[in-house]
């Protein structure tokens, strides 16, 4: 997982957006206590927290300029491609019961679906798809965001 950040953080410091720049500074003070963690702290919770941190990646890009943001997107999905595609068929797996139930149960399936979306609207993803997309996240936003 720590070799997904650093393929990302390394593209991402190439996007000239000041989010971007935080977010490569974060990852910069954060990734010596994931090389060596702390005393007391087991690897399985590092490994946690990162996984963790790999579905909230999507959520991080929403500060930037939109142009900046489809970058990002395609920078993150590229690095779990290359170092952690088993995540990347995870995700898949929640997508499609996300589309099977009909419905955003909650946060973390909002996020993902956002994620697809913004990914999609650059192609790959076909309209009838996008719409479905569309149509979940604004039922879900109209109830709060909290879920069903």
């Amino acid at each position: 997982m720590i070799a997904v950040f650093e393929r990302f953080h390394r593209e991402l410091a190439k996007i000239p957006d000041p989010a971007a720049a935080r977010l490569c500074e974060n990852w910069k003070a954060a990734r010596v206590n994931y090389s060596n963690p702390p005393p007391g702290v087991k690897r399985s919770q590092l490994a946690l927290g990162l996984e963790q941190g790999l579905r909230e990646i999507p959520l991080l890009l929403g500060p930037f300029a939109t142009q900046h943001r489809t970058v990002a997107a395609r920078a993150y999905h590229a690095a779990l491609e290359a170092e952690y595609p088993a995540f990347l068929q995870t995700e898949r797996e929640r997508l499609a019961k996300v589309l099977s139930r009909g419905r955003i149960s909650g946060e973390s399936e909002f996020i993902l679906v956002r994620h697809v979306i913004d990914i999609g609207e650059e192609g790959g993803t076909d309209f009838s798809t996008l719409a479905q997309l569309y149509r979940l996240v604004d039922s879900f936003e109209a109830k709060g965001r909290r879920g069903a």
